[in-house]
């Protein structure tokens, strides 16, 4: 083989072995804290994986043209995928999933699988540019394809960065900050430098007709480059058991009260900012206006959420089994998001599962089982691990 195809083969293949290694990584991560929005970083790391497996299939095996067709029609949509998962990864602990980020994720997805399946059913030109070098045979983005996905992928960079430095104001573990400065520069790898040798490779393929530079260019250096940036993110953000430091917003207090007003339980998330309030008024006011709405406009359900100018205060209620007491969470944060409300009702299920019985009894629990308590809140929001 040419000293091209050598490069292409390790390249393309440590990139298919090291995001299969991370993928296991990221199922155990998982497994110990079965917070489902991971499960975003396996499905972008196996994505890379067949990507960069199919993509060194014609250097090992005798593939025909149809094959080639179709790993080249894999190669757009496995390639949009892993911005297109980070975004929906990175606006999991956002406030408000925002539909400007969705959407434009959703639509980048659709927009490849169009125009691949259109180059793959009429002319392939028209999606994939595929190129002979001696012995190497590559598939790259054609130019419409360039042109359709690449601002997505800048805009994606943008958002992680934004989202990053957010999340790195509301850090308080030194060791969670450097996770979060290595992951910004595993974004820079990933979504700008990468991906500009790539379009290096399509200009130098398709407009200068210099297919063995642009084949270093987009095939070797740009996959390397947008490897080693996946690489950083996913290892910095693996690397511990702890997966919620991405909060892009500040959590303050959760509280654990009966539905009375009853304090049992308060949780500063940074210590070094604790509330002054009172829990006991914070409580009684929360158990005030649950029974107001339920008066005045004859509501049977419970308050989910109360929203202030700078504040969400989120609200979680328990019934306990044979008895007519009930318990409430109390989550007081900068904004509510779907990660922070599946949270308050994981810790709301641990609760009753483990301590409904002794709070059944009217008496609150223990300082033993708070301190108990409180690691399963921690677990439960992602801050620690079983």
């Amino acid at each position: 083989m040419s000293t091209l195809s050598n490069a292409f083969l390790i390249s393309h293949g440590a990139n298919a072995v090291f995001a299969f290694l991370l993928i296991i990584v990221s199922i155990r991560l998982y497994r110990y804290s079965r917070i489902s929005i991971v499960l975003y970083i396996t499905m972008l790391m196996s994505s890379w994986a067949v990507t960069n497996f199919l993509l060194i299939l014609p250097i090992l095996l005798n593939v025909s043209d149809t094959g080639i067709n179709l790993i080249a029609t894999w190669n757009i949509i496995g390639s949009v995928l892993v911005p297109s998962l980070f975004i929906l990864f990175i606006d999991s602990f956002e406030g408000q999933v925002e539909a400007t980020k969705v959407g434009v994720a959703t639509a980048t997805i659709g927009a490849a699988i169009f125009i691949a399946i259109s180059g793959l059913f009429n002319d392939i030109a028209i999606s994939s540019t595929i190129v002979v070098v001696g012995d190497l045979t590559t598939m790259r983005w054609s130019p419409i394809t360039s042109l359709a996905i690449f601002p997505t992928v800048l805009l994606a960079g943008y958002w992680t960065q934004k989202e990053l430095i957010k999340s790195s104001k509301h850090a308080f573990d030194p060791r969670q900050i450097l996770q979060i400065k290595i992951m910004r520069i595993g974004g820079v790898f990933m979504f700008f430098i990468g991906p500009l040798f790539g379009i290096i490779g399509v200009v130098l393929v398709d407009g200068l007709d210099e297919p063995e530079l642009g084949t270093w260019a987009s095939e070797i250096v740009g996959y390397l480059l947008v490897s080693v940036g996946i690489f950083l993110i996913t290892v910095a953000y693996t690397r511990s058991r702890e997966i919620a430091f991405l909060q892009p917003q500040k959590l303050n207090t959760l509280l654990l009260i009966y539905e009375t007003g009853i304090p049992i339980l308060q949780y500063d998330f940074n210590p070094n900012e604790k509330m002054n309030t009172e829990l006991p008024l914070i409580s009684g006011a929360i158990t005030a206006i649950t029974a107001i709405m339920g008066e005045a406009f004859k509501v049977s359900t419970q308050v989910k959420q109360i929203g202030f100018y700078e504040k969400e205060i989120l609200l979680e209620f328990r019934g306990l089994v044979n008895s007519g007491e009930t318990i409430g969470l109390i989550l007081i944060t900068d904004k509510k998001s779907s990660y922070l409300e599946s949270a308050i009702q994981r810790y709301a299920d641990t609760i009753v599962e483990k301590y409904g019985k002794t709070l059944a009894e009217g008496m609150g629990i223990s300082e033993e089982q708070k301190i108990e308590a409180k690691n399963d809140l921690l677990i439960a929001f992602g801050y620690s691990a079983n």
